[in-house]
């Protein structure tokens, strides 16, 4: 039986994936901890994608996309919506609208299901 996880938990292993330089290596580094998938993961993700939002939108949209995949992964639809909603936002701020609308449609359609 595994002990829950605590707080500090999600934040660290966070910190762990967007260690790596590039994106496919923290895409990588997230699907090795598949086992850790939680919506406090989720959650931490779209945290860190709202913090990163005006200092640089790029690196938000990585962390929302991310959030979105373990959602996705977990079956955690209000944690997809959220995700996607922060993925919106940092593809507005960086300027890919066609980005923001589709994944603003996304969370919509997520919303609608849920």
């Amino acid at each position: 039986m595994s002990k829950p996880d605590s707080g500090d938990e999600p934040n660290r292993l966070v910190d762990e994936i967007l260690a790596h330089p590039r994106y496919r290596g923290r895409v990588r580094a997230l699907q090795e901890r598949a086992s850790r998938f939680a919506p406090a993961l989720t959650g931490a993700l779209v945290a860190r994608a709202h913090a990163a939002m005006r200092r640089d939108p790029r690196e938000a949209a990585q962390c929302a996309r991310m959030g979105e995949m373990v959602a996705a992964a977990i079956g955690d639809a209000p944690g997809r919506v959220a995700a996607l909603g922060a993925l919106g936002q940092a593809c507005i701020l960086h300027g890919r609208f066609p980005a923001a609308l589709r994944a603003l449609d996304a969370a919509v359609e997520q919303a609608r299901l849920a």
